[in-house]
């Protein structure tokens, strides 16, 4: 790939940004390709030590707050598109319950799935207590001679040592997939903004 389709690529890829601030992020991406092009690289090389073109969107958008897209996005343009703000006023009744109906469900069984990690998480906590309250136990059957009494509570400690660590590492590997999963949905939902503007249809 050649300098000119990369900054084709990220110049589609960025379309949905403010102009400034499109023309800023690949002003940055000229200047790194012509860094490694003075240390002798070639084009072809330089973007490649770079990466692509859905990489560097990607940065891009995981640099940038949600929330400044979202104001950017919807920020009133010159051209407003009247048919769309008449159909959006008369299904107003309609979409909106819908959307709220869906948003809600999304974040209620998101807040399930955290509250059910967290419930493992007590669970593996209270086991933890069991596994070294045991010890005391043992010790205690031991100064009375009472050898299968120890045994035993060894036996239990154990146990839920086991299980602590067992429970444990389930819920942080589920924590950490909730959390990468979250934060692959926000990355797409910043892609979504920043990327090629559909300015196809007809403006009234």
């Amino acid at each position: 790939m050649n300098r000119k389709e990369f900054i084709d690529g990220l110049r589609d890829g960025l379309s949905g940004m403010p102009e400034h601030e499109m023309e800023e992020r690949i002003s940055f991406y000229n200047e790194m390709i012509d860094e490694h092009m003075a240390n002798g690289e070639s084009e072809e090389t330089a973007i490649a030590a770079i990466g692509s073109v859905d990489a560097a969107v990607a940065q891009i958008s995981s640099e940038i707050p949600l929330a400044k897209l979202v104001r950017d996005r919807v920020r009133p343009k010159k051209k407003v598109n009247v048919g769309l703000i008449i159909l959006l006023v008369l299904g107003f009744p309609v979409w909106f319950p819908l959307a709220l109906a869906a948003l809600s469900i999304m974040f209620t069984v998101y807040l399930v799935i955290w509250v059910i990690i967290l419930a493992f998480f007590i669970v593996d906590l209270a086991l933890a207590i069991a596994a070294v309250a045991t010890l005391p136990g043992a010790v205690i059957y031991l100064m009375s001679s009472n050898v299968p009494g120890a045994v035993f509570a060894i036996g239990v400690g154990l146990i839920c040592a086991g299980l602590a660590v067992l429970i444990f590492q389930g819920s942080a590997a589920m924590g950490g997939w909730l959390l990468r999963q979250t934060g692959n949905v926000l990355l797409s939902i910043k892609k979504a903004l920043i990327g090629k503007d559909d300015n196809s249809n007809e403006n009234i």
